[in-house]
């Protein structure tokens, strides 16, 4: 390559007199500086957007495994249990044990450590509390899918997920529908009449 530079084949030739222009330190330091600033900026609302995430994202979970229960419960006429441990952050899916020892399909769900939970402390009944299910789920409050499709009237009307920081008011509501066969997601405090 003859007073050229570039791949072989095509060479590119430089004007006499020009020179090839680059970025110089100080001028990539101030746009990393800018870059930084613009970060620092948006940090605090960006956090609140990734934690508000965290609690929508937890809510769906939760809201798919009720379904997946109450499926499980009709398609192999099992009861299943939807059981909850608020002081050990976590929830999860298993076969009622009086019909199954061990359930092969069971699931666990470990919270995030900046969400909490906490359950309605009556099910449907005033008279009946959930102490028939909490029983059969190892004593962790319960959402009970009977074979038939229904909930049972020991489980909870409500689980309420919120960040743990106390200062957040984001929360979620997984709620009993009034027909009280399933469970559906609200952003505001339910209004329950038992």
């Amino acid at each position: 390559m003859r007073g050229g530079v570039g791949l072989p084949g095509r060479a590119l030739r430089l004007r006499p007199g020009s020179r090839r222009r680059a970025f110089t330190l100080m001028e990539l330091l101030l746009v990393l500086a800018l870059l930084a600033m613009a970060v620092a900026i948006s940090a605090p609302s960006l956090s609140r957007f990734f934690h508000g995430r965290t609690l929508d994202s937890e809510a769906r979970r939760m809201l798919a495994l009720t379904h997946y229960a109450q499926s499980r419960a009709v398609s192999e006429g099992v009861p299943m249990i939807v059981w909850f441990r608020p002081e050990g952050n976590s929830y999860g899916l298993q076969a009622e044990i009086s019909y199954a020892e061990r359930d092969p399909m069971a699931i666990t769900n470990q919270l995030s450590s900046d969400l909490k939970i906490e359950l309605d402390p009556v099910g449907k009944s005033e008279t009946v509390t959930w102490k028939a299910t909490t029983q059969i789920a190892g004593r962790y409050p319960a959402i009970r899918f009977m074979p038939d499709g229904f909930i049972s009237e020991t489980s909870p009307l409500w689980v309420w997920i919120q960040q743990a920081n106390e200062d957040e008011e984001d929360a979620a509501w997984l709620v009993m529908n009034d027909s009280h066969v399933n469970y559906e997601l609200q952003n505001f405090q339910p209004v329950i009449v038992r």
